[in-house]
């Protein structure tokens, strides 16, 4: 059990939005504006609410926040909250700028791990200080491909800072996720690869998913996933629509 603090007026700008298994709720994570702490508001937001304001990474978000009693693990950004209020979208300058507060050079150095060629997952006994990073990659190291069984999801190869290779992970960006429901032909693919090919900067938003076990023949862990894809000096606005 965590202690209880008391709660803070905090301003975060939104960096993760997104999908759970369950379609009817969202996951979302910010980065406090003076601090640079994460922050993962808990219970999590609905997403018919977040269709009808329009919320999309970069938002400003003010409220009263207290860390979360039964927050475990590497998931250490689980903040309780109330009075939420939801702001205007920051500026792209702005965006980059909380997004260089939690940039790490390497998803090793970010998560305190050191998995090996080809591994996703996290162990369960992990007790690192975090669970979510951004890490800043060159975009001609990134590649986001299909699914072999399930074309509507999408996952991404990349290489990050350190030069270590990560393949396959599964991209939870709710930008991402729900354009690949709509758009999953190879051209629509390709597409996508080409924009983030031809920008200038390309950070990611890295997670670590609570823990559970993909199947009877594979260990129970924390998986590595893609919470966010974003590019400058241009953004992807096709990726940026609720359906």
């Amino acid at each position: 059990m965590f202690p209880r603090f008391f709660a803070m007026n905090r301003t975060i700008i939104l960096t993760d939005l997104t999908r759970f298994s369950n379609p009817a709720i969202l996951c979302s994570a910010g980065i406090d504006t003076a601090s640079g702490e994460c922050i993962r508001p808990k219970p999590y937001f609905k997403y018919v609410i977040c269709k009808s304001l329009q919320i999309q990474p970069g938002h400003v978000v003010t409220g009263w926040f207290t860390p979360a009693q039964d927050r475990s693990g590497p998931h250490q950004e689980d903040y309780e909250y109330k009075d939420l209020h939801f702001h205007q979208p920051c500026s792209s300058l702005e965006f980059k700028r909380v997004l260089n507060m939690s940039v790490y050079p390497s998803i090793a150095e970010g998560f305190e791990i050191d998995l090996e060629p080809g591994e996703r997952r996290v162990s369960v006994s992990h007790t690192g200080l975090r669970s979510l990073i951004t890490i800043k990659i060159n975009p001609l190291e990134a590649e986001i491909v299909q699914d072999a069984h399930q074309p509507e999801k999408l996952k991404l190869n990349f290489c990050d800072a350190s030069g270590k290779r990560y393949h396959t992970i599964p991209i939870t960006d709710l930008g991402y996720h729900d354009y690949a429901v709509q758009h999953h032909t190879k051209d629509d693919i390709a597409a996508l690869n080409q924009i983030i090919h031809a920008q200038n900067e390309l950070y990611l938003r890295i997670g670590l998913s609570r823990a559970f076990q993909p199947s009877p023949n594979r260990q129970s862990g924390y998986w590595l996933q893609v919470n966010g894809i974003y590019t400058f000096s241009d953004y992807n606005k096709t990726v940026r629509r609720y359906t």
